[in-house]
């Protein structure tokens, strides 16, 4: 039997599958997302956002009421560790997910995504450098900036960053790779102490729109390997969490 209100929170990473891990979760009985899939909620990113009361927050976000275990979706969280002591003063109990992606395909990800939105206007290889990336953004309209394609892979200091405010034991560190291909959903289901569902798959396609167009993004996947190869060593050396495709 798993404890009564249970909560926990896919915190990102932004282009890794966290809403497909957000839909699988979903499928288990004991487990209500919140709804609708988009927007998120972001709930905890606002300061004073800890003084809402509890019934307050589950009738903003949730549509079932009644099942035990309670999730919410926000990849920006990850970028913001300040939110992990808020929610923790609502949720003293919750537990924390981080789903991460090789991090060359995930700022290509983030890339066509913004060029998709209208976003981003430069071409990948003037988009994906650490100068572009102090480009301004208009902080009314997203909660983070749309331009840290890079910071966002340096998996190791934003995990380091979020275990220091909700501790290490709190955090479930998985790859898409074995979300996809692996048990990763099982192991999942056991941290939050749910028996193993078999509704709990990966159904269909995983990001099945994701092409270069009219791209050729050989030089900047190079440029990019070169550029992570020291953060995925850390993440390695620190989390376990290994990254060994050509890539990277």
């Amino acid at each position: 039997m798993v404890a009564e209100r249970q909560r926990f929170f896919i915190i990102g990473a932004q282009r890794s599958g966290t809403t497909l891990l957000h839909e699988c979760l979903d499928r288990h009985p004991d487990v209500a997302m919140h709804a609708p899939v988009r927007p998120e909620p972001k709930h905890f990113l606002t300061p004073g956002s800890e003084q809402v009361e509890v019934d307050e927050y589950d009738r903003r976000y949730f549509v079932d009421l009644d099942a035990p275990v309670r999730g919410e979706k926000g990849t920006t969280y990850l970028e913001r560790p300040e939110a992990g002591a808020r929610i923790l003063t609502r949720f003293p109990d919750a537990r924390f997910i981080v789903i991460v992606r090789d991090p060359v395909e995930r700022a290509i990800s983030n890339w066509r995504f913004s060029r998709r939105h209208g976003v981003e206007m430069l071409s990948a290889a003037a988009a994906l450098t650490v100068e572009a990336e102090a480009r301004p953004y208009d902080a009314d309209r997203f909660s983070t900036s749309p331009y840290r394609y890079l910071q966002r892979g340096h998996y190791a200091a934003q995990l380091d960053a979020w275990a220091d405010v909700v501790g290490a034991d709190r955090l479930a560190v998985v790859r898409l790779a074995e979300v996809v291909d692996g048990d990763a959903l099982g192991t999942l289901q056991r941290f939050l102490g749910l028996d193993v569902h078999p509704d709990v798959v990966v159904r269909g396609h995983v990001n099945a729109n994701e092409d270069d167009d009219a791209d050729d993004l050989a030089d900047v996947r190079v440029a990019l390997a070169e550029h992570f190869r020291e953060p995925n060593r850390e993440l390695a050396r620190r989390w376990g969490i290994a990254f060994d495709s050509a890539s990277t």
